[in-house]
């Protein structure tokens, strides 16, 4: 029996050409009308797909696609607090949507792109998405909330990509503090998350969130290939990134209600989620530190304590933090 994602996946790797319903039957072993009645069955749960008489069926991968069709199914879940914009190929969809926050974009503006030239992570290290393979995207929020409380909209982030890994099917995954998902199974980077904050006569204007998701990455360079994955490459196969952001979407709003409601309730699902914790670490920063993490505080800090018994309280943008042994010692 044909699956859908093994459609799905025929007419992604053609990268917006046209494949024939004679060739996808022949592909897949199966009748052209066994074709066509999965490819409508795929159609009716939001996939872009496109189809035309003598030309066959394409997979509408463009940055105006997405746009149109993350928008539609928003709107027909009655979801009024984001708004979507999509473009092809940005520098960062964190400047992009940084600068739209300067202009008086409302809260909830999401920006996304296919391709991000200048990707970043935190403490300024490149994010490689120059690429189409993945789903780069920002959140612009103005939160009512004090300053000393920003850190915790990446954790409000990372706890949202995680439930929305759930929902797709995917249980495999972890957070790595402050904000990294990785791989149970390999330890392995699949998302990178980036907050950061403007402000306007020393109070907060604005923060943008930026997400950076490995989707359907089959390998990677060699210089990250020990650290980094995919959801494909985790066995993820029948997610589209349009749909995957929805579901992250959907989780972001309710993750960021409980911020702005009770930040303490978000993080007992953090703490239960967060790999870093319970185990012995090394601290990467002005004064390098290996020991135990043991908590995360209220303002979303990481609580370490050293072979002397010293408690060090750490902050996501000072300080990177690995396993002794590797990237996060998951395994």
């Amino acid at each position: 029996m044909i699956q859908e994602s093994d459609i799905v996946h025929i007419l992604s790797d053609h990268s917006g050409q046209f494949v024939s319903g004679e060739s996808l039957a022949n592909l897949l072993g199966c009748s052209r009308a066994a074709v066509w009645k999965k490819i409508r069955h795929l159609r009716e749960k939001g996939y872009p797909i496109e189809a035309v008489t003598n030309k066959g069926y394409r997979y509408m991968d463009t940055h105006e696609a997405i746009e149109y069709r993350v928008n539609t199914i928003l709107s027909g879940q009655g979801d009024a607090f984001f708004k979507v914009k999509y473009f092809d190929r940005v520098d960062s969809t964190n400047a992009v949507c940084r600068e739209l926050g300067r202009e008086g974009a409302q809260e909830g503006l999401v920006v996304g792109a296919l391709v991000q030239q200048q990707g970043r992570g935190r403490r300024g290290n490149d994010w490689l998405s120059d690429h189409a393979d993945g789903l780069w995207f920002s959140i612009l929020v103005r939160p009512e909330t004090n300053a000393e409380n920003l850190g915790l909209l990446s954790l409000v982030m990372s706890l949202s990509v995680h439930d929305a890994f759930d929902a797709v099917g995917y249980t495999g995954s972890a957070i790595k503090w402050p904000n990294d998902i990785v791989s149970l199974q390999t330890g392995r980077k699949i998302c990178g998350i980036l907050s950061e904050a403007s402000f306007e006569d020393q109070r907060l204007s604005f923060a943008v969130i930026g997400c950076g998701i490995n989707v359907s990455q089959k390998a990677f360079p060699d210089s990250i290939e020990s650290k980094a994955t995919s959801l494909f490459l985790e066995g993820v196969t029948h997610v589209t990134k349009e749909l995957l952001l929805i579901d992250i979407l959907a989780a972001f709003k309710k993750r960021y209600d409980e911020f702005l409601r009770a930040p303490s309730e978000m993080l007992c699902d953090y703490r239960s989620l967060c790999v870093t914790l319970g185990r012995e670490v090394r601290v990467e920063g002005a004064l390098p530190i290996i020991g135990k993490a043991y908590d995360i505080d209220t303002l979303g800090r990481l609580i370490v304590r050293d072979a002397n018994s010293q408690v060090h309280v750490l902050s996501a943008g000072d300080v990177s933090v690995r396993g002794i042994m590797g990237y996060t010692d998951v395994r």
